[in-house]
């Protein structure tokens, strides 16, 4: 059996951009999913409070991949980004039924009752 040559080494310009890049990432995720109040006010665009959520639970769960993993499995990598897929559409999921059933306020009431007469 032939030994395969060892990757080449990646250059430092390569590394520190992509250093550069996970922290504006992270930074971006964090006060989006964390700190929508004060990320509202520094993003600049008008962002609704579910796409602020799912902005930042999508550049959070983009960060599952930076940390140095010696998996060599294609299929390893596959359930990683299905779970990463999932955990971002549940929480906007959840978001989504939170804003949607308003349990217990009185708009909700006022739709139920419209409904029945």
């Amino acid at each position: 059996m032939q030994k395969q040559p060892d990757n080449p080494a990646f250059t430092r310009l390569f590394r520190l951009v992509t250093i550069a890049e996970l922290f504006v990432v992270g930074l971006a995720g964090i006060g989006l999913f964390f700190l929508p109040g004060l990320a509202k006010t520094q993003w600049p665009w008008h962002i609704t409070p579910f796409n602020m959520l799912f902005l930042g639970g999508a550049y959070l769960s983009s960060l599952a991949f930076v940390r140095p993993i010696n998996w060599s499995s294609p299929g390893t990598w596959l359930w990683v980004g299905i779970f990463a897929v999932l955990f971002v559409l549940g929480l906007g999921l959840i978001y989504l039924a939170r804003t949607t059933f308003m349990f217990g306020h009185k708009q909700q009431q006022e739709f139920k009752n419209g409904l029945t007469g």
